[in-house]
């Protein structure tokens, strides 16, 4: 606890909970990996809007040295790159797997003339 009665956050434990979720994803259906990759941008704004946050309660409110939010800054502005390539991401996926998504959304002669193409 600290002095103020609050329990200690720490936040490479939130990560680790991505970490986990990452680490045991095994998807039955492709669409649930499409779908997990259609969230990475959004859950990297979330990391990066946590920078923000803390350089903000840094700046307003805590006795830290101007250098030190500026890293925090720092490391905000860089997630915007990351945020960016991760946008490309579910866009690469759809176009190099665009045969594979069609078959999926319209199976030829129904699900069970495209099961005859098992490749497992």
């Amino acid at each position: 606890m600290s002095e103020s009665g609050t329990a200690f956050v720490r936040l490479s434990d939130a990560a680790e909970v991505m970490l986990q979720a990452a680490s045991t994803f095994d998807p039955e259906h492709m669409a649930e990996f499409q779908h997990l990759i259609d969230d990475l941008p959004e859950a990297m704004t979330t990391v990066q809007e946590t920078l923000r946050v803390l350089a903000e309660l840094a700046d307003e409110k805590l006795p830290v040295n101007p250098a030190v939010t500026e890293e925090i800054g720092e490391g905000y502005r860089v997630m915007n790159r990351v945020v960016t390539a991760l946008e490309e991401v579910g866009t690469v996926y759809r176009r190099v797997h665009a045969d594979d998504i069609e078959r999926n959304e319209n199976p030829r002669n129904g699900i069970d003339g495209e099961r005859r193409w098992n490749v497992g």
